[in-house]
């Protein structure tokens, strides 16, 4: 195998070392294109998870667990003041995962930035629940239910940040 990569390493190179070396032009003018260079890696063993993302993914499935599994997420438009206390349950639950997710310790870098965008994004959409609750107590309907056209957005935001972190999605707005 490695004998076929040297092999194909100098089937590359040595039209490169003539076409370098000027072989067979009477031309003084130099060459102003390059051939492209190819190189042949070594495969290579794909990156560990890093310690972070294997914790949060662990809140997650307990998140899902507990909440996703025995109550059905409550559906955020339509709401009277009767889906209060489902919110409120919801909100709690969401909560405790921020709380959870925040806990998590993620080493400084680009991925700490993101990280901690991402537990935002799960804080915006317990507060947004928090005004659709008092709103609803209140008998505000109407105003909760244009709170809640946010959420759904939200969930979004916070699915897509889990995603390009590489966690496992806590709020996937598609299920």
């Amino acid at each position: 195998m490695i004998a076929m990569i040297r092999r194909a390493s100098l089937a590359l190179v040595a039209p490169l070392v003539l076409a370098a070396a000027g072989c067979g032009g009477g031309s003084s003018s130099p060459s102003t294109t390059a051939a492209p260079v190819t190189r042949i890696t070594a495969p290579t063993t794909p990156p560990a998870t890093p310690a972070y993302v294997t914790k949060a993914n662990a809140v997650c499935r307990v998140y899902e667990a507990r909440v996703l599994k025995t109550q059905p997420p409550t559906v955020f438009l339509g709401h009277d003041a009767s889906d209060a206390r489902a919110i409120a349950r919801d909100r709690a639950a969401e909560a405790a995962l921020a709380r959870h997710l925040a806990a998590v310790k993620v080493p400084p870098g680009p991925a700490h930035a993101r990280y901690l965008a991402m537990v935002a994004a799960v804080r915006r959409i317990v507060a947004d629940e928090d005004r659709i609750v008092a709103r609803l107590r209140a008998h505000r309907d109407g105003a909760a239910n244009r709170v809640s056209l946010d959420v759904p957005d939200r969930l979004a935001i916070e699915a897509h940040a889990e995603r390009r972190l590489g966690l496992d999605v806590c709020f996937d707005p598609g299920s």
